[in-house]
């Protein structure tokens, strides 16, 4: 009787070992699936997401975080090229220019501007020369074609007006092919994470505004 009696409890002590070790168990699962939720949320808080809106919400739209709306690359192809050629006088606001938009533009491009405003300034071409552009047509999607996953192909028509000693030089229309590329750069100086690179070809002259036909 004795011995039963000594079985059944040391049966018992060796099944209450086991609970306390399964419940160690449990509690240890539970504590690092605690940690690593509370890691994930922490990383998700940080993360930062882009979002890129078409401009046409009438109908709803559908919205995927880190892709960008052929919108936003035109709008930002035009916005930058225009400020690039805004100048009152060339010999310092071609200069100006170049350095005050240089987080919008790619190294190529600046050293590709930088030779140009060189060739135009050893020419004598930016003394009291004024120049701008502004958009003749509204944005269609079709005037910007993706080249790849970072790059977009941007097609604009401007007015392109430019005066030398306040007479009138040059009044254009002129077509730009405006290559735009993103790029992993600090959203600090460029939220968009975008960027003009060398253009695909060099503008082309459509008509003078006084041309006939």
């Amino acid at each position: 009787m004795t011995n039963t009696k000594d079985k059944i409890i040391d049966a018992d002590k060796a099944t209450k070992v086991k609970e306390r070790h399964l419940f160690s168990i449990i509690m240890g699962l539970v504590v690092a699936i605690i940690i690593l939720v509370f890691v994930v949320l922490t990383l998700s808080i940080n993360r930062t997401y882009r979002i890129s809106l078409p401009p046409d919400l009438q109908f709803g739209a559908v919205v995927n975080t880190d892709e960008i709306d052929s919108f936003e690359i035109y709008s930002f192809a035009g916005a930058i090229t225009q400020q690039l050629n805004l100048w009152k006088n060339g010999k310092t606001d071609f200069r100006v220019n170049i350095d005050k938009f240089a987080a919008y533009i790619t190294p190529e491009y600046r050293a590709y501007l930088l030779d140009e405003y060189k060739n135009l300034l050893n020419l004598g071409q930016l003394n009291d020369r004024e120049r701008s552009l502004e958009e003749e047509n509204m944005y269609q999607a079709n005037n910007v074609t993706k080249q790849s996953d970072n790059s977009w192909r941007v097609n604009i028509t401007f007015h392109h007006q430019e005066h030398i000693n306040n007479k009138r030089f040059k009044d254009l229309r002129i077509q730009h092919f405006i290559k735009v590329v993103y790029r992993n750069i600090d959203t600090e100086s460029n939220p968009w994470g975008l960027q003009l690179d060398v253009p695909w070809e060099k503008p082309i002259r459509l008509r003078g505004l006084d041309d006939k036909g």
